[in-house]
């Protein structure tokens, strides 16, 4: 594997949260290379999607070799999302400080 493939190996996971404005996410980082998260929204599923949460602004991004970071997403509407029909999009930094492109992924539930 290389740096620039190792993105592509996260795994994120949908989490209990105490706060109602707020979802957390586990990510799980496979890969011997740190991560650097540049953006990262769920999107209910349809057409077109709609987005219901997004990365907080003032947390780390960067997600260690071999370890799982939780990240705390920030609701877009007043009412929580239906989690059993979401799509993760996010970005990452690659290695000269640009973006990567926009992986789409469904999300695995933590939730009952």
């Amino acid at each position: 594997m290389t740096p620039a493939q190792a993105y592509e190996r996260l795994h994120f996971r949908i989490e209990p949260h105490a706060l109602p404005a707020e979802l957390a996410v586990r990510v799980n980082n496979p890969s011997p290379y740190f991560v650097t998260l540049s953006s990262l929204v769920l999107r209910a599923s349809g057409a077109p999607p709609v987005p219901v949460a997004s990365l907080r602004r003032q947390q780390e991004r960067m997600i260690a070799p071999w370890s799982d970071a939780v990240l705390i997403l920030d609701l877009l509407s007043a009412s929580r999302p239906d989690l059993r029909s979401l799509e993760l999009v996010y970005s990452v930094v690659n290695d000269h400080g640009g973006e990567s492109r926009g992986e789409r992924i469904d999300v695995s539930l933590g939730l009952p």
